[in-house]
């Protein structure tokens, strides 16, 4: 097959593209700034921006399918708007195109977080209802272009919506939010934690059920991703156990945590930092679902998560051997 990619040089868009050489397809890549993750990748590279229409004409002629993967990722709200541009405006854009250029099949990747979380502890699985429109902006985003994605199917567009939950493992070229977590907790700058937790999932088990749906995903679907849900704490275990270290760490209530915000915004202010933690992430840690159910990729995509373990034994394997720890 003749693919094209979005977002390819990031965590997901880059191991999907490997992938995806070694199975012998004809790769078109978008890309932007770092394309790190991409070297030795046999592929044709296209330069530029989601908004430009020409660039995605470009992109998509010929292509026998599109897995679109750009998208920004953000814990701290939509403030300039590119959340919102990218994510939901940028989505519309190449979905035109995609129909503009007779693509056959549209791969879009959403989110978890693109579904209401609660009730907590009730499985949560393609049935539930979506974000609400009180859900961070994020949220909402991933929501929106998800419906704008499956509205194509009317219009006569093959599109298939995959949902992971929050993604790690190696390569991790940039590195991605978790996998900073893990290097912060390897290097000891992680004194104190919170409550709570989030499913993780390896990436690249997820790049290999995304790659199956190309043919047996079905039209107008979504299907759900997830991993284990593990807890701060676990998360610093993991860590402990694949590097042999024994870090530490106090466990706070959410209460000092969110009492602590807005000096942690001024300090991110001040510095040009991101800021430790957000209320975004806050929430996410207090009201993640224990309950993520795969049963329908893993009946139908062959979606089989390994044990989260094992992906950090590779994932701090990797920063180790790439000069990262």
């Amino acid at each position: 097959m003749k693919i094209a990619i979005t977002g390819a040089s990031g965590h997901l868009g880059s191991e999907i593209a490997r992938q995806l050489e070694r199975r012998g397809d004809t790769l078109k890549l978008l890309i932007h700034k770092d394309t790190r993750a991409l070297e030795g990748i046999q592929a044709t590279f296209i330069q530029g921006s989601m908004m430009d229409y020409p660039v995605l004409e470009k992109l998509l002629e010929d292509c026998d399918a599109v897995i679109h993967c750009a998208a920004i990722i953000s814990l701290n709200g939509d403030p300039d708007g590119k959340v919102h541009q990218t994510n939901v405006e940028g989505t519309k854009r190449l979905l035109d195109t995609a129909l503009k250029c007779g693509v056959k099949r549209f791969i879009h990747l959403s989110s978890i977080h693109a579904f209401h979380p609660e009730p907590l502890h009730e499985v949560l699985d393609e049935t539930r209802e979506l974000a609400h429109d009180n859900a961070f902006s994020y949220d909402r985003s991933k929501r929106d272009s998800q419906l704008l994605a499956l509205s194509y199917v009317n219009k006569g567009l093959d599109v298939v919506v995959i949902n992971p939950t929050s993604l790690i493992g190696p390569p991790d070229h940039k590195p991605s939010l978790q996998g900073q977590a893990f290097i912060d907790i390897y290097q000891g700058r992680v004194p104190a934690i919170f409550r709570g937790g989030f499913d993780f999932v390896d990436n690249r088990d997820v790049a290999t059920a995304i790659i199956q749906s190309l043919e047996k995903g079905r039209t107008g679907e979504c299907y759900l991703m997830s991993g284990e849900y593990i807890t701060m704490l676990d998360m610093i275990r993991m860590v402990n156990l694949a590097t042999g270290k024994k870090r530490k760490a106090i466990i706070l209530p959410f209460w000092v945590a969110y009492a602590l915000l807005p000096f942690v915004q001024l300090f991110s202010l001040i510095t040009g930092k991101e800021p430790l933690f957000t209320k975004e992430s806050l929430h996410i840690l207090r009201h993640g679902n224990t309950k993520i159910s795969s049963e329908k990729a893993k009946r139908e995509l062959g979606f089989s998560p390994r044990p989260l373990q094992e992906t950090v034994n590779d994932t701090m394997q990797w920063f180790k051997q790439n000069g990262y720890i």
